[in-house]
């Protein structure tokens, strides 16, 4: 069995796709809603992952545009495809497999997504360190921000510290999804993604004590060039200058 899987960008409003399409609502967090269509079954994960059952990444492709009216800020990004029984080794494939499979594919892409905003952060922490002259406080926070809502998608929006509730109940389900983990590298990516998470937020941090300490200095400079204003006045009044 093939599985291929793209992400579309951003969350995906789950209650607005249920609706249009008259379908049922996900029952667990995990939980994809299924779209059965021609081509195959799709799967639309909440966090802006859609992975397709038989289906080449062609008519993923072709059939993914239709998705993103459902989609905030969406933006058609990394494709994966997967295998079961070539890549995997798995033979005997039932619902409860295709489901822990395509949740890791899922998470994948999703988390390839998380790989290329750090790239972009990363740019811009670099460009606020070496190519600004001037330490801006506001541009340090501003990248702060970014790294701080990217952290909270890796770990809250696609769960990429979470198994499906399927694992919990079956050891041989748990099994599954460490092998499709392990293949995809799932966690040796997340390791990666949160240490260049913590070298950027260190930098930054730093970044904006140095613009915290140089805003401090000013200020007293201001105060001493303020009270000695006042002093030449005071003089010049008593007659002195």
């Amino acid at each position: 069995m093939k599985l291929s899987a793209i992400d579309l960008g951003d969350d995906v409003d789950v209650k607005h796709l249920v609706r249009e399409y008259e379908l049922s609502p996900p029952p667990n967090w995990e939980d994809p809603v299924v779209l059965s269509l021609q081509e195959g079954e799709m799967y639309i994960y909440n966090f802006g992952a859609v992975v397709g059952k038989n289906m080449d990444v062609s008519e993923l492709l072709r059939l993914a545009p239709n998705l993103m009216r459902f989609v905030d800020n969406g933006n058609i990004g990394e494709v994966e495809e997967l295998n079961l029984e070539e890549d995997l080794n798995i033979k005997e494939i039932d619902e409860k497999i295709l489901k822990v499979t395509a949740f890791a594919l899922a998470q994948s892409v999703a988390l390839s997504r998380m790989e290329k905003i750090m790239d972009n952060i990363e740019e811009e922490v670099e460009r606020v360190l070496y190519k600004v002259k001037k330490v801006s406080g506001k541009k340090a926070l501003k990248v702060a921000k970014n790294l701080m809502k990217t952290r909270h998608e890796l770990i809250s929006d696609i769960m990429i510290l979470e198994k499906p509730s399927l694992t919990w109940e079956e050891d041989f389900l748990d099994e599954v999804y460490e092998k499709v983990a392990k293949y995809l590298e799932l966690t040796r990516r997340y390791r990666v993604m949160e240490k260049r998470l913590e070298s950027a937020l260190e930098t930054v941090q730093l970044l904006i004590s140095i613009s915290s300490e140089a805003r401090s200095n000013l200020l007293e400079l201001t105060i001493i060039l303020l009270i000695f204003i006042e002093i030449i006045l005071y003089l010049f009044e008593m007659g002195i200058l």
